[in-house]
C-alpha cells in the first residue's frame, strides 16, 4: 500500500517531481488530443505509483538467488487467505511491474509520438533522430534499453531473475526520467 511521500527521501522527492511533470505533461491540448499519448502516460504514471511503493518497501534488489522455502511458505499465506503485504519480496514485486511498464511504455511511446502502429522498436529510431534535431545531442536512453533486457529475460529465459537481476531503482528513476525527456521535446 502506498502512503503518503516522504519529501525528505531524495528518491520519493524525485519520483514526486516525475508526477509533476506528468502533470505539465497532460495539461497540454495537444498530448490531451492523442489518445495513444495519454494510455502511455498512464502507464508511466503507473510505473512511478509501483516504484513509489518499492522505496516505501526499501526494495533493496534481489538478495542472492530465489529459493523454494520463501516461496512456499509465501504461497501458503496467500491459500490460507492471509497474504503478507510487506518486505523485500513486496518490494520486488512492485519494482518488477514498474519495469515491465516501464519496458511497454518504451516501445509504446516513439509510436504514439509519430502516431504511427509499427512493429516493435519501429519509431524509436525517428523520435531519436527528431530529439536529436531539437536538443543538438542524441536522446540519452541506455537505461530504458537495460531495463528493457532484464524484462525480456524475466518473459523468455525460464530462469528469469532467479539467479539475481541487474535493473536497481537508480536504474528505475533514470529511465523515468529519460521517457520524460522525450516526452516533454517532442509533445
Amino acid at each position: 500500500m502506498v502512503k503518503d511521500l516522504d519529501l525528505k527521501d531524495s528518491k520519493q522527492k524525485r519520483l514526486a517531481g516525475f508526477a509533476a511533470r506528468i502533470v505539465k505533461l497532460l495539461e497540454k491540448p495537444e498530448v490531451q488530443a492523442n489518445e495513444p499519448l495519454v494510455a502511455v502516460i498512464d502507464d508511466l504514471l503507473g510505473a512511478v505509483y509501483a516504484l513509489i511503493a518499492a522505496r516505501q518497501e526499501n526494495f533493496k534488489g534481489k538478495l542472492g538467488k530465489s529459493e523454494c522455502p520463501p516461496i512456499l511458505d509465501r504461497s501458503k499465506l496467500i491459500a490460507g487467505g492471509k497474504p503478507k503485504v510487506s518486505g523485500n519480496w513486496m518490494a520486488g514485486f512492485h519494482f518488477n511491474s514498474a519495469m515491465f511498464r516501464l519496458s511497454a511504455v518504451f516501445d509504446r511511446l516513439p509510436k504514439s509520438l509519430a502516431g504511427c502502429s509499427h512493429g516493435e522498436g519501429c519509431c524509436e529510431h525517428g523520435a531519436g533522430a527528431r530529439y536529436r534535431k531539437l536538443k543538438g545531442k542524441a536522446w540519452p536512453n541506455q537505461q530504458l534499453h537495460d531495463i528493457r533486457k532484464e524484462v525480456n529475460a524475466i518473459k523468455h529465459e525460464a530462469i528469469g531473475v532467479y539467479k539475481g537481476r541487474r535493473a536497481n531503482l537508480n536504474a528505475a528513476l533514470a529511465a523515468v526520467n529519460q521517457i520524460l525527456d522525450l516526452t516533454e521535446a517532442l509533445a
